[in-house]
């Protein structure tokens, strides 16, 4: 029976060679006629992963932070709601918007309001009216202690629900029976009028199957995994292998090292001679994948080839478009979160926080750091103006003190390249003449 991928469990596993291997099977299936100890040692053990997902994720994360979050928190305490700070927890939240997406509680438990952030897997149900959150079960897995050194996993269930106006909480255990109620209200007795969650996926707020950004290069760097498999198994099979079968079937290689009993059977015996061609078709198909995964990651990485520079300017103008989509949702999730928590501890300052969708730096190149440092030394204008000038011309988007630092680096650069020119014309100067 052929096995239909999970396509959200193939993003997630895709980022850990550790995690595809793990998975066995499920990703690398067995060969025809092949046992569990060929498979383990010579097929999947010697198998490569490609980890270019890690890649393409941390590529499209340094864009959309290369400025700092701008965000209005009002008197809440970003600690107390993060465990750390607010740019950090939405880093971790948009990394699994890339991948499959996750879910945050705003938890009212204690004195303050914090933040629980929910792997997608862990969204058991989700039922919305409109964009808003009508239900939601999610799963809660601790480590329970059952006496001295030993413990076990307990998953127990949450549950959130509006009925008629009215927020309802309560805890089930893994067959669905109750286990308490909760009541739930803020600082000064306040009654919550939502369910405090968010589901951020891709494209929009609360929808558990939304589109996969990535899937298409989980998916070809798995064909990737599966054919280096298949050619180094054909190498280490290059030489003869023996072989026993009935007439008229076909040949089932069982190896050289096997002892055969043959009394009573109508049999052949034979060795298979592998063929060069087989392993050229291999590495073809190889080939075509690695040049696959190129062009799934060519949409969110810069990958050395051939690119004409309209192919590279489209390209980047979709990527940034794409990434610019999931940092405008994770923003509007992160500011709902916000209000929420700001709602729990009576706090109506105004809250909010944005992404930038700024995601490339403008730099100086070397002829207009020159000219720039040539103007600054010549005193022809003041650097504050003609930093500005570089500015709004779009030259650099980069500080006043950003920019005297590249200049002092390239000033440094062209006396060290200088006392070396020196050098050189001094040292052959004084070189010695060898006489006949």
């Amino acid at each position: 029976m052929v096995k239909i991928l999970d396509s959200k469990r193939l993003v997630r596993d895709a980022m850990s060679a550790t995690a595809m291997k793990s998975a066995g099977e499920l990703y690398l299936p067995k060969l025809p006629g092949q046992d569990d100890v060929a498979y383990e040692k010579y097929y999947h053990f010697n198998a490569d992963f490609p980890l270019i997902m890690p890649e393409a994720v941390n590529a499209m994360l340094g864009m959309a932070f290369r400025k700092e979050p701008d965000a209005e928190l009002g008197k809440l305490n970003e600690e107390l709601l993060t465990g750390s700070n607010l740019t950090d927890f939405s880093r971790g939240v948009l990394r699994d918007v890339l991948l499959a997406g996750c879910g945050v509680l705003v938890d009212y438990s204690g004195d303050h309001a914090q933040f629980v952030k929910y792997d997608q897997q862990d969204v058991q149900k989700l039922v919305t009216v409109g964009n808003e959150v009508a239900y939601v079960k999610l799963a809660d897995t601790r480590m329970e202690r059952k006496g001295r050194g030993e413990w076990e996993s307990v998953t127990e269930y949450l549950h959130y629900e509006m009925v008629d106006g009215v927020l309802e909480c309560w805890r089930t255990d893994s067959e669905d029976k109750l286990i308490e109620e909760i009541e739930i209200r803020g600082v000064g007795g306040v009654k919550l009028d939502q369910v405090p969650f968010v589901f951020f996926s891709s494209t929009q707020l609360n929808k558990l199957d939304d589109l996969l950004p990535l899937e298409e290069l989980a998916m070809a760097a798995r064909k990737w995994y599966f054919w280096d498999a298949e050619l180094s198994w054909d190498l280490f099979m290059q030489k003869a292998q023996a072989f026993v079968t009935n007439v008229e079937e076909a040949p089932n290689t069982i190896g050289g090292g096997t002892i055969w009993s043959l009394q009573g059977h109508e049999v052949q015996v034979g060795y298979i001679q592998p063929d060069p061609e087989g392993f050229e078709v291999l590495a073809a198909e190889k080939a075509v994948c690695l040049e696959r995964m190129h062009n799934a990651a060519a949409k969110v990485l810069d990958v050395a080839g051939a690119e004409s520079g309209k192919s590279r300017q489209a390209r980047q103008s979709d990527q940034r478009a794409t990434l610019a989509i999931m940092c405008e949702t994770t923003s509007q999730g992160i500011t709902r979160l916000l209000k929420l928590a700001a709602k729990f501890e009576a706090k109506t300052e105004e809250v909010y926080f944005d992404i930038s969708k700024e995601f490339e730096v403008t730099q100086v190149d070397a002829q207009m750091l020159a000219k720039l440092l040539d103007a600054t030394v010549a005193q022809q204008l003041p650097q504050q103006m003609l930093f500005e000038a570089a500015r709004k011309t779009g030259i650099t988007d980069l500080t006043d003190d950003e920019i005297v630092a590249k200049l002092t680096e390239e000033q440094t650069r062209k006396e060290a390249f200088s006392e070396r020119e020196r050098s050189a014309t001094e040292s052959d100067d004084t070189s010695p003449v060898l006489s006949q």
